[in-house]
């Protein structure tokens, strides 16, 4: 799992932001995004993503660079072995508008 540790704005708050790629393809990556609070300990937010590559020269989707490519199989490869967060695959939606 990568982390990131932030100062938000003048916050003396200090959070953390963990990073893990659950899956991976030529184009994609499905990553899962956790912020915590750090001095306080509890987890703030979870943020679930699928990414997508775009070649915005042909406008549409396209496998990664190679280099980019090994980096992201590697990253994936050392994340494998991580427990899938509790949070993974909840589903939402929005209800279609009534016209508001």
């Amino acid at each position: 799992m990568s982390e990131r540790i932030l100062l938000v704005d003048d916050s003396p708050d200090v959070t953390r932001v963990c990073a893990q790629i659950l899956a991976t393809d030529s184009k994609r990556i499905h990553l899962f995004q956790t912020l915590h609070h750090v001095e306080a300990g509890f987890q703030a937010a979870t943020n679930e993503l699928m990414i997508l590559h775009l070649n915005l020269g042909q406008r549409r989707a396209a496998p990664f660079p190679p280099e980019g490519a090994q980096r992201v199989i590697d990253i994936a490869a050392a994340h494998a072995g991580l427990p899938s967060p509790p949070a993974r695959g909840r589903v939402i939606g929005m209800r279609p508008s009534t016209g508001a």
